[in-house]
């Protein structure tokens, strides 16, 4: 736990994603569990982004012309975080194949760097790129641990700004997301 917190901490995307998975695996967890934590911290993800969205607005950190189109995106990521909770019970049903997660997470994957996705998501604020990047930045780190499990290859977190997301943003957002009770 503290050596995958140091790794969060230094910036490290791969040794992030590396620890992540060393976190879920070591929990003495079936895939299925894995994949159901994974579900959950993306749902927690999401409903942070969307609870916090009005006082970003109200702070000027997205503006208001923006928050339609950051609203859509993350109604658009809650409907795929469904998708993906309702394939991980069908997958667990169908026997729990790796194989069978690893789709799974892979839609959703796929979903957060759709080019048709991306291109609905025109944010022009520097200040509210840099937070949609933390949030896709995050999602992606949490998918790419499943997908790893899983036996996958890990997907590029959608660039949505010039300034990737910083690690102690991440380490903040880590702890409002209380990812200890994960193992995470």
């Amino acid at each position: 736990m503290e050596l995958s917190r140091r790794m969060f901490k230094r910036g490290s995307s791969a040794l992030l994603i590396g620890a992540l998975c060393l976190s879920i695996s070591l929990s003495g967890c079936s895939v299925y569990n894995d994949a159901s934590n994974s579900v959950q911290v993306i749902g927690n993800i999401i409903s942070l982004a969307q609870t916090d969205l009005p006082s970003l607005v109200a702070s000027g950190v997205i503006g208001a012309g923006e928050e339609v189109t950051v609203q859509q995106w993350l109604a658009g990521l809650s409907t795929l975080d469904t998708q993906t909770a309702n394939c991980v019970q069908s997958a667990h049903v169908a026997g729990n194949a790796k194989a069978g997660f690893l789709a799974c997470f892979n839609i959703f994957a796929n979903g957060i760097v759709s080019p048709e996705e991306l291109a609905l998501l025109r944010i022009l604020s520097p200040k509210a790129q840099q937070q949609v990047q933390l949030w896709a930045t995050a999602l992606s780190l949490a998918v790419n641990a499943i997908i790893q499990i899983a036996g996958g290859t890990a997907v590029a977190a959608p660039v949505v700004a010039q300034v990737p997301a910083s690690p102690r943003d991440l380490a903040l957002l880590r702890e409002r997301l209380h990812l200890d009770q994960y193992g995470l």
